[in-house]
C-alpha cells in the first residue's frame, strides 16, 4: 500500500495568489506517495498524481476546458524529466453539479525511481507547472501557468542489520558458544577468529565455535548480510576462553613391586589439580610388555578416588614370570577437561609364584641343596613327594 508523502498546492490560476477568485479559480496540486523501496538497489518508487482543484460560483457550471499537469521529481536537487498529462478538450468540468463550489480532478499519474544517498537517506525534490485555458482566467488568448517547487524527506533505507547482541555465553575445552542478535532479518552469518579470514557459520544462535585448544584466549567477530538489502554488518571483537585441562597427577606407582603371577597390586597417585571446577574421576589404561613387544594401552577402569587395587592375571590370562605391566593416568575434572595422561613410575614387574615353583625347580649346586628362583640361586630344602603329597627330610 503505498504512503502518501506529502501534498501541494500552487497559487490559484485566477488570483495568483493563495486565495481563490470570488467568482471562480483553479490552482493545481499534486499528491507525492511511495509506492515502494528497493532495499538492494537503494532506490525508492514515487508516484505523483497530477490534480486540478476548483473553486466556482453557484452560477457556473463549466470551469475550464483544458488542463495541463506537468511535475517532475529528483533525489537531493531539482531534476529528471518532467512528465506532462492533459485533460481532455471538450467540457472538462460540465459535469460538476450546479451546487458543488470546489471539485477535484485527477488529470493522471506519474511514476518515478529516485535513487538515495550512499547512507540510505534522501530528499525527494518536486517541480513543475500546472496550466488553465483562458476560460477559467477570463481571457480569449491568455492562459494560466502555475508553477510549483516543494522537497520532502523519504524514508530512510535500512542498509545494514544492526548486531544489537554479541556476547560469549558458554565454554569447553575446546569450543566457544556466542549469541547474538539483530534488528532485522540476516540470511548469512560468518566469523572472524583471532584476525584471521571470514568462516561460514549456520545462521543460528548460538554460534558454536569447535576445535579449539584448552586454556587459551581467542578473539572473535561475527558479521551478518541483511536477507533485503544483501549488505554487510561488522561485529566490534570481543575475547573469551576455554575451560583449562586438569594436571596430570605428580606421583603415580604400584605396590607391593614386584608382584607374584596371581598377585594384586595396588595403584595409588597424588598431586593432581585442576584450575576450573574440581577433579572428578581418573581413567587407568593398561600394557603388558612380555619380553620383546608391548600390547597397545586399553582401558581398564574409572576410578573416584585416589587408589586401586588389580590383579593383573584378570586382565592378562596369560601372564608369566618376567612380564611387565604398565599402567597410564588420565585425570578429568568437572568442567569437562582431561589431562594428556601419565604412565606408572616404576613398571610393575611380575615374578614367580613360590607355593609350586620352588618345589619343581630344586637343583644341586656345589653339593649343596640350592634352587635357582627366576636365574637367581637361594638356598632352599629337599623335599620328596610321597604319594602325591611333598615331605622333607626323607
Amino acid at each position: 500500500m503505498a504512503t502518501l508523502l506529502k501534498t501541494w498546492y500552487t497559487y490559484y490560476a485566477r488570483s495568483g495568489t493563495g486565495t481563490p477568485n470570488s467568482v471562480g479559480d483553479g490552482r493545481g496540486r499534486v499528491d507525492v506517495y511511495l509506492e515502494s523501496q528497493n532495499y538492494a538497489n537503494n532506490t525508492s518508487y514515487i508516484r505523483i498524481d497530477h490534480k486540478a482543484h476548483f473553486i466556482k460560483s453557484n452560477a457556473a457550471t463549466l470551469i475550464s476546458y483544458n488542463v495541463t499537469s506537468s511535475y517532475r521529481a529528483n533525489q537531493g536537487s531539482y531534476g529528471g524529466t518532467y512528465q506532462t498529462f492533459q485533460t481532455p478538450a471538450a467540457g472538462y468540468v460540465s459535469s460538476v453539479p450546479t451546487s458543488s463550489t470546489e471539485y477535484t480532478k485527477t488529470i493522471d499519474s506519474s511514476y518515478h525511481t529516485v535513487y538515495h544517498n550512499a547512507d540510505g537517506t534522501g530528499t525527494l525534490y518536486v517541480n513543475g507547472s500546472i496550466e488553465f485555458d483562458p476560460l477559467l482566467v477570463v481571457s480569449t488568448n491568455y492562459y494560466a501557468t502555475k508553477s510549483s517547487s516543494f522537497s520532502v524527506a523519504l524514508p530512510t533505507i535500512p542498509k545494514t542489520a544492526n548486531i544489537t547482541s554479541f556476547y560469549n555465553s558458554a565454554q569447553t575445552i575446546n569450543s566457544l558458544s556466542f549469541v547474538w542478535t539483530t534488528d532485522a532479518a540476516v540470511d548469512a552469518l560468518s566469523y572472524s577468529l583471532n584476525g584471521g579470514g571470514w568462516v561460514s557459520a549456520p545462521v543460528s544462535s548460538p554460534l558454536t565455535i569447535s576445535g579449539l585448544s584448552a586454556g587459551t584466549q581467542y578473539s572473535v567477530a561475527i558479521a551478518v548480510k541483511r536477507t533485503d538489502s544483501q549488505l554487510w554488518t561488522y561485529s566490534s571483537t570481543i575475547y573469551a576462553t576455554t575451560l583449562y585441562n586438569p594436571t596430570n597427577v605428580t606421583s603415580f606407582f604400584a605396590t607391593p613391586n614386584p608382584i607374584k603371577e596371581k598377585g594384586t597390586a595396588t595403584l595409588s597417585w597424588s598431586g593432581a589439580t585442576t584450575p576450573q571446577g574440581s577433579i572428578d574421576w581418573f581413567d587407568i589404561h593398561t600394557r603388558k610388555y612380555n619380553g620383546s613387544t608391548w600390547t597397545a594401552y586399553t582401558y581398564l577402569k574409572t576410578v573416584y578416588g585416589w587408589n586401586t587395587t588389580h590383579k593383573p592375571i584378570d586382565t592378562y590370562p596369560d601372564l608369566k614370570s618376567g612380564d611387565i605391566i604398565q599402567y597410564k593416568i588420565f585425570t578429568h575434572n568437572t568442567s569437562g577437561g582431561y589431562s594428556t595422561g601419565i604412565e606408572c613410575v616404576p613398571t610393575l614387574s611380575i615374578i614367580l609364584n613360590s607355593s609350586c615353583d620352588i618345589k619343581v625347580a630344586g637343583t644341586y649346586k656345589g653339593g649343596k641343596p640350592w634352587i635357582k628362583i627366576s636365574g637367581t640361586w637361594r638356598k632352599g630344602t629337599f623335599w620328596t613327594k610321597v604319594g602325591g603329597t611333598w615331605k622333607t627330610g626323607i
